[in-house]
């Protein structure tokens, strides 16, 4: 199960980004890294597709 930051104490989603990867990596994200992370996360927001399952048969 992914990990969540439930306080919503961050204000950015880069706090988040650092927050996590402190607690759950040992890891301070910085600079080209962190702005990395957050592009990653940005690039996965929007509307999902609709995909009809086909029935079986």
């Amino acid at each position: 199960m992914a990990p969540k930051v439930v306080t919503l104490a961050q204000r950015s989603q880069a706090d988040a980004v650092n927050l996590m990867g402190q607690q759950i990596l040992g890891h301070d994200f910085e600079g080209h890294e962190l702005d990395d992370q957050v592009a990653f996360l940005d690039a996965l927001t929007g509307e999902m597709p609709r995909i009809e399952i086909p029935a079986l048969p």
